[in-house]
């Protein structure tokens, strides 16, 4: 179904109330539904209550008209759009990955920091500058994070507004989704405060470099659950690509069977009664 709400419009004129379009009814143009594959295109065209100076046939005043930009509908067979989410997911494993890799080169960044600064024996106010940078470069690993799991929250959107896939798809997909936010909530930001809170003390006085260990711990843990979820992330793209070969696999018998049969049918009307 598709909806589109009219203007409550001001006090004293009419409420407009919603337009629904259901495709159902709109039929294929052999008396059946629409079926996968068919396509509509369609513009919305509206009319306000300004005063123009002319008027209609029946004398009521004509108010501005406005015109939408014409849209495309097409009605999707729910397994294409299924195989179709699951190319999303598969995307958004490979910017996983990248984020791993960006998590991977902050953490060497930061170990190369802290050697230095243990050549030095210490941390102090030279050394505030450098740790504002590996502070910035970890909130920027948060801040993908962050958008990871609001595309996983997306995708989820789109496949509960089509009512595509199965409940234990969705939900793992939403277990991933809770596991980046908790992944850059609890650990990423939580780095990214300690760089802060140790470039504050080093502003004050000097501060022992091994500090920065505690950081480069964490740092570690988030490329690992990062790489954990890559890896499940390809699984689940390797069992999608098993059952999307079943599928073909199972269209080809079928439309085998269905040559077989007309073929059968066409060869036993062909002969004559003797």
């Amino acid at each position: 179904d598709m909806e589109a709400a009219g203007p409550t419009g001001a006090k004293g004129e009419p409420e407009l109330e919603p337009y629904v379009l259901k495709l159902v009814d709109l039929g294929s143009g052999d008396g059946g539904a629409p079926s996968p594959g068919a396509r509509f295109e369609y513009f919305v065209l509206a009319e306000d209550f300004g005063r123009t100076g002319n008027k209609r046939a029946d004398g009521r005043p004509v108010g501005n008209l406005g015109e939408s930009q014409l849209y495309l509908l097409q009605v999707v067979d729910p397994d294409v759009l299924e195989d179709q989410y699951a190319r999303e997911v598969m995307s958004l494993r490979d910017m996983t990955d990248r984020m791993r890799g960006r998590q991977e080169s902050v953490r060497k960044d930061l170990e190369e920091s802290q050697e230095k600064f243990l050549l030095g024996g210490k941390l102090d106010k030279g050394a505030a500058a450098r740790l504002s940078r590996h502070r910035q470069d970890q909130v920027r690993v948060s801040e993908g994070l962050t958008e990871l799991a609001a595309n996983i929250g997306q995708l989820l959107g789109k496949m509960k507004m089509n009512k595509v896939g199965e409940e234990k798809w969705k939900d793992w997909l939403q277990g991933l989704r809770e596991e980046l936010d908790d992944i850059a909530e609890h650990k990423s930001d939580r780095i990214a405060e300690q760089l802060d809170e140790l470039r504050s003390r080093a502003q004050e006085s000097e501060q022992d470099p091994a500090a920065l260990a505690r950081s480069v711990a964490v740092q570690l843990e988030v490329e690992r659950d990062l790489d954990a979820i890559v890896v499940r992330m390809s699984e689940f793209g390797d069992l999608r690509g098993l059952i999307q070969l079943m599928r073909e696999i199972k269209r080809r018998q079928e439309g085998l069977r269905e040559d077989t049969r007309s073929q059968t049918e066409k060869d036993g009307g062909g002969g004559k009664e003797e």
